[in-house]
């Protein structure tokens, strides 16, 4: 890698890293500044790789062509939905009754034509984000992994200092209103903490823990004992923040990580037996320090939340809303011609991601997303996951399972996090195997060399 490349690289580091802060500590990303700035940032690391590229004449196509191809196929799907229609054919396609779509609405299937550009806004420079990080050296990866879990560990003390203070308001900037029994950290959702948390675990233990890296005893130790420490906070900010749906995927994907290090053939130097004993005893007692009825209160009562009421209701949709979609980013506006009369309030989102996906999408919308997405993993897989890339596993598994009931990620400052793990899964530079072991019995040392006038030259090894 020449040295400008090198530069450029290490800025992307920055700019990720510091994007990542920023909306995570920005209540979550759920300002539309921080929105804003975080779609020019990554715009702006783009247009960089864009005139590199044509400097250095390195477009070398194949894989920038396989992670371009997911993009393009979605961004056709959302050019349909914002296409103007002609009125026979947005009755028997739309997704809207008359009334919505006369106030002042052009016949498009999506009836908020300015939030579904905002939505692929933001899906582009999620994508652009994972596409940077899958092409980043294994230090680059490194020090972008050691930021996020960074920004994990800031969170889960932020979150119990707060909680045990009495919080009213984030950072002392913002006034908090809801959720002021619970940790949450800077969001303004227990359940968008948790999920961060969620994430940020596995990949603290893998980047610790990675058995490439003990090479010395009091080195391995070290790290061993930091990562109790780390597994010992989140553990207790995350039984602080009462999100039940939090602790449980928080739990799968460490578990995840886990069989990800066993399937490589590395476990028994990952982590041995006494950890999660060691991390269960010590989060019990920190948390009967702060208290853990209302988290028994929250968990021997079934949930009353609106969750299932909203999920009933979508069903009422028409079948066109199911086939086609009614617009990325649209999902207020389509819930609202089924919301039910014993539901208060103004809902932007369905609790689910995935089921929020596809009525924004449509099931054929969904299905040609899928299918463009398998295909690319496919052309774009690495090979075998060993160290960072087993965190990346864990925190892929403990989000696609906290949106099954949430929408962490329609949240800036969670979903950003995953969009990086993705990135890091599909990296090819931590691919590689780890040391070898030593055998048993004596070994030879190797051969010395030296070069002369441009010739190899060896030498019989020293016994």
């Amino acid at each position: 890698m020449s040295m400008r490349n090198g530069r450029e690289g290490w800025a992307q580091v920055a700019v990720l890293a510091f994007v990542a802060w920023m909306l995570a500590l920005s209540k979550g990303g759920v300002l539309e500044w921080s929105q804003a700035l975080f779609v020019s940032a990554v715009a702006v690391l783009l247009l960089i790789r864009i005139a590199v590229w044509m400097r250095q004449a390195e477009v070398n196509g194949e894989q920038a062509r396989a992670w371009l191809r997911p993009w393009l196929v979605l961004s056709a799907l959302i050019a349909m939905q914002l296409v103007p229609l002609p009125a026979w054919l947005l009755d028997f396609l739309g997704a809207y009754p008359p009334e919505i779509r006369s106030q002042g609405l052009v016949s498009r299937i999506s009836a908020m034509p300015l939030a579904t550009v905002a939505w692929w806004s933001l899906f582009t420079a999620y994508w652009t984000a994972a596409w940077m990080v899958s092409r980043m050296t294994a230090g680059q990866a490194r020090v972008t992994v050691m930021l996020v879990v960074g920004l994990g560990v800031v969170q889960a003390l932020y979150g119990l200092v707060a909680y045990a203070g009495g919080q009213e308001t984030i950072l002392g900037i913002w006034d908090k209103r809801h959720y002021l029994e619970d940790a949450t950290g800077t969001f303004v959702n227990r359940n968008h903490f948790a999920g961060l948390l969620a994430m940020a675990w596995p990949l603290g233990l893998a980047l610790l823990l990675d058995d490439r890296r003990s090479d010395h005893r009091h080195r391995e130790v070290g790290l061993l004992l930091l990562a109790v420490s780390v597994s010992v906070l989140f553990a207790v900010a995350l039984t602080a923040s009462h999100s039940r749906l939090g602790i449980a995927t928080a739990i799968a994907g460490v578990i995840a990580w886990y069989l990800a290090q066993r399937q490589a053939g590395a476990v028994s130097r990952v982590i041995p037996g006494w950890f999660a004993w060691v991390v269960g005893v010590v989060t019990v007692l920190a948390m009967l320090w702060f208290g853990l009825e209302v988290l028994v209160r929250r968990l021997l009562i079934l949930p009353g939340d609106d969750r299932f009421a909203i999920w009933t209701a979508l069903l009422e949709l028409p079948w066109q809303t199911w086939l086609l979609g009614g617009g990325a980013g649209a999902f207020q506006d389509i819930f609202r011609t089924v919301q039910p009369a014993t539901l208060d309030g103004f809902f932007r989102f369905a609790h689910g991601d995935w089921m929020e996906l596809v009525v924004e999408l449509g099931v054929v919308g969904t299905g040609v997303l899928v299918w463009a997405t398998l295909a690319w993993a496919r052309r774009c897989w690495p090979g075998p996951v060993r160290g960072l890339r087993a965190g990346a596993i864990g925190a892929l598994c403990a989000i696609a399972l906290h949106s099954l009931g949430d929408f962490n990620l329609r949240v800036p400052g969670s979903a950003m996090v995953a969009w990086l793990a993705l990135g890091l899964l599909f990296n090819s530079s931590l691919g590689e195997t780890a040391k070898p072991e030593p055998s048993a019995g004596k070994t030879r040392k190797p051969a010395a060399t030296a070069r002369r006038n441009g010739k190899l030259l060896q030498f019989p090894p020293l016994d």
